[in-house]
């Protein structure tokens, strides 16, 4: 089972396209338009990214139950307009 706020949500893993960074500092613009592993999450009427590089984000949604505070709490947001390319295995 996965979550977001430690309430019921779908998550599955994917590798996406990045997309274009809200601004140049963010941590994720030199991976605009690269492949990347993240975890989708559609909550509360709205989808969006979290990065699953080494499982950070599937620990998240899973162990730390989307919480936004505790041990597995800390998550890299990616762009909203990256694309789905697979899931992930």
């Amino acid at each position: 089972m996965t979550f977001w706020n430690r309430e019921p949500a779908v998550c599955r893993r994917v590798i996406v396209r990045v997309g274009k960074a809200l601004r140049p500092t963010w941590w994720c613009a030199d991976l605009e338009g690269q492949e990347h592993p993240a975890v989708e999450i559609t909550y509360d009427g709205s989808m969006f990214f979290i990065d699953n590089e080494y499982g950070v984000g599937w620990r998240k949604v899973t162990l730390g139950q989307g919480a936004p505070f505790g041990p597995h709490s800390r998550h890299r947001s990616l762009p909203d307009d990256s694309v789905v390319l697979r899931e992930a295995l």
